[in-house]
């Protein structure tokens, strides 16, 4: 192994070097004199305490925020439209309560890294912890009113968690001019008014720093269903701006995926590959990677969601790679599968080529002029196309079809957005629409003991998965540049060694 880590480690190196001089050209870090970065330099590093945000600002992070943005991409007025939207769908004279997420600890007093809850930052794009924010339309039929409850600033305990934007800067910041403080008392001042006067109360009850939960119970309020439903049927379809969010997302994994196939080698672990492909996503940009990913070789590519990743990948195994860089709170969720030698063998070959034949048929028919057109009814289509492929493998016969499951146990995909399975509210009957984005992962898993199957397939899980973008013509693949074909995946692998 020694031999072998002295030949790859510095071919990662100069990978990291390559992808930081990427980075660079991008933020135009090296454009401009000497003089103006060492102006930026000294500008940033003496901001004042009143000056920083809890989260990125323009004035404070000028290479992630344009002026007007809230977060990447997404300005004020875009933020204040959804909250309009939301407001139109409550029924008359209603409230919507959405508690920001639990900031989480580890052990004892280390935190994980907070990620905020995805309807309250969809909402208001506020990265903090310890707040709540409200929505009603008490003032009648087409009104919206927002109300912010944030955390206080505390120098105190800002010197251990960093600085908070606070009630002084919340307002002009995030566009919501109704900003107070987020201790039960503040609340309680000004929410308790507001449920006096509703006729509905909705409440996200998740879990947050904020106990809202016996609040309302402790004011009568025993029966406040969640807006979830509603918030998720408005995220579903992704505004031109998340639809860009989510482009560079799947940009930045499938490059990853990439690099992955080029460094992969036989005798290395399924850590050491996981390693590098979450760093290589965190180089293009990537804040952490969307879900717990899958580096499974051999025969556990037979299992769906294995994430132990501590096994070493040998000669001759292909390796099942589930995984994805989140950018910005939106995911990119790709699935390949590609052998650890570089080259498929003939069986590893058959059994892809029938995958990837349903999974390019699936994608083709994703054309949504049929308003007939679902999640669904695509898995029912992607089923008779395995089982098809099945029975031409001699894997089942025309008497065994109704045993496919055994083969192909999961469904063709899933809504994908901020969460890496959104919007989980929305039925997969739902009518496909122009905006929204789905995977598509077809699969064969062939049993290690399945006597009834070729020896030559035993043991061979494959999954293949792209992120799609619907549109009012030809379905956009946004994980398009992600190496599929099989002389595509050799190429590359090739090309690293």
């Amino acid at each position: 192994m020694k031999p072998l880590a002295k030949v790859l480690v510095p071919s990662a190196v100069r990978l990291s070097n390559s992808c930081l001089r990427t980075q660079q050209k991008r933020y135009n870090l090296n454009k401009g004199s000497s003089a103006t970065r060492r102006t930026l330099n000294l500008r940033q590093q003496t901001l004042s305490y009143t000056q920083r945000y809890g989260q990125p600002h323009p004035s404070t992070h000028p290479h992630l925020l344009k002026p007007g943005e809230i977060t990447p991409l997404t300005t004020a007025e875009e933020y204040a439209e959804r909250r309009q939207r939301l407001a139109a769908k409550l029924p008359p004279n209603s409230i919507a309560i959405f508690p920001a997420a639990l900031h989480c600890y580890m052990t004892n007093d280390i935190p994980y890294v907070y990620r905020q809850n995805s309807d309250f930052l969809w909402l208001c794009g506020f990265h903090e912890p310890s707040s709540v924010l409200v929505i009603d339309n008490l003032e009648g039929a087409g009104t919206c009113h927002s109300t912010l409850f944030v955390a206080p600033r505390d120098p105190a305990r800002e010197i251990w968690d960093g600085p908070r934007t606070g009630t002084e800067r919340a307002p002009d910041f995030l566009g919501i001019k109704d900003v107070h403080g987020s201790h039960l008392s503040d609340i309680d001042r000004v929410l308790s008014p507001k449920l006096r006067r509703a006729r509905n109360v909705m409440f996200n009850d998740i879990r947050s720093d904020i106990d809202l939960h016996d609040f309302l119970l402790e004011r009568a309020i025993s029966h406040a269903p969640s807006p979830r439903s509603l918030v998720e049927e408005l995220r579903l379809i992704k505004s031109p701006s998340e639809q860009n969010l989510m482009r560079k997302s799947a940009a930045i994994s499938g490059e990853s995926f990439g690099e992955l196939m080029k460094y992969t080698r036989p005798g290395m672990s399924q850590r050491q590959l996981d390693a590098v492909f979450e760093m290589n996503c965190r180089i293009r940009g990537s804040q952490r990677l969307a879900y717990p990913p899958v580096f499974a070789s051999g025969v556990n590519n037979l299992t769906l969601h294995y994430i132990a990743n501590d096994e070493i990948v040998q000669d001759g195994q292909l390796l099942l790679v589930d995984a994805g860089g989140e950018y910005n709170c939106y995911a990119s969720d790709i699935t390949r599968t590609f052998p650890a030698s570089g080259k498929f063998t003939e069986a590893q070959a058959e059994l892809y080529s029938a995958v990837l034949r349903v999974q390019k048929t699936i994608i083709q028919a994703l054309n949504i002029s049929s308003s007939k057109l679902s999640l669904n009814s695509l898995h029912e289509y992607s089923v008779n196309l395995l089982v098809r492929e099945l029975v031409n493998l001699k894997i089942l016969t025309p008497s065994t079809v109704q045993s496919y499951q055994k083969y192909y146990p999961h469904s063709i995909g899933h809504w994908l957005g901020m969460d890496v399975h959104d919007t989980m509210s929305v039925s997969g009957h739902t009518p496909l629409r122009p905006g929204m984005v789905v995977t598509v992962e077809p699969g064969l898993y062939i049993p290690v003991d399945d006597p009834t199957v070729p020896e030559r397939f035993r043991g061979i899980g494959i999954r293949i998965e792209d992120d799609v973008l619907l549109t009012v013509s030809e379905p956009e693949v946004l994980t398009r540049l992600t190496p599929k074909e099989i002389s595509e995946i050799e190429s590359v692998c090739a090309s690293g060694r």
